[in-house]
């Protein structure tokens, strides 16, 4: 006991501050744990607050460009929605008018002397029953009335394509100030340049003119077409199948 009594003072103070020491030693590393957690999620909010931000931004972007996208679509819907009405519309004048010259010019309006009178009988009826056709097919109240409203359409089809070019245009390709034009000189060629009899034109002369005029102006709507969905497909950047 003597042995170790000069070491007691040594064996108390390591007793003492050695676990007191661990103890500090435990406890600052958990302090430091404890902030270094702290900074980490105070720089994971700062991060995921930063990511929101941006995704926000490229959201707004992408909602943005969709609502432009959108735009041109409906306009070029619009136009060639015009285009194929006017293509109706040409088709349906040309019809009426290659019937009417059939049943009423090339076999009703000449007179027939044939020798065999039951030929000439037999002739007339068939004349009558082309003529009589033609005026069920397009003489009818609802067969006027069908003609009529599709010449209003048409009309009113081609006015509401001046919002089109007056307002969405500053979203579209600039190449559509040709189509524009193209539309224009249509528009004109069909309401106000259409061929007019002279006086001493015979009939079936003026309705072959006639008809030829609107033959025309059905390719030029079918040139305008093609070029109204190239363009389309190019500012729209939608992809053909191969």
């Amino acid at each position: 006991m003597k042995e170790i009594w000069p070491y007691l003072p040594t064996l108390v103070t390591t007793l003492i501050v050695v676990p007191l020491g661990i103890y500090l030693q435990t406890r600052l590393k958990n302090l430091a744990n404890s902030n270094d957690f702290l900074k980490a999620v105070d720089q994971l909010k700062k991060n995921t607050e930063a990511v929101e931000g941006i995704k926000g931004q490229l959201g707004e972007k992408y909602w943005v460009k969709q609502q432009i996208w959108d735009t041109k679509r409906l306009a070029y819907e619009e136009i060639l929605s015009c285009l194929y009405l006017t293509k109706e519309y040409i088709e349906d004048q040309i019809a009426y008018l290659t019937d009417y010259t059939d049943s009423f010019i090339y076999i009703g309006s000449s007179i027939y002397d044939f020798e065999d009178k039951e030929y000439q009988k037999s002739y007339e009826e068939y004349v009558e029953s082309e003529q009589q056709a033609f005026r069920e097919k397009y003489e009818t109240q609802e067969a006027n009335l069908a003609r009529q409203e599709l010449s209003t359409k048409t009309r009113k089809s081609f006015k509401n394509l001046e919002s089109v070019f007056s307002i969405k245009s500053i979203y579209l390709a600039p190449e559509l100030g040709d189509i524009e034009t193209l539309l224009g000189k249509l528009r004109h060629k069909l309401y106000d340049n259409q061929p007019i009899q002279d006086d001493h034109e015979a009939t079936d002369d003026f309705l072959d003119r006639l008809i030829g005029h609107h033959i025309s102006s059905g390719e030029s709507v079918d040139d305008i077409i093609t070029l109204t969905k190239k363009l389309a497909m190019d500012d729209l950047k939608l992809i053909t199948k191969s």
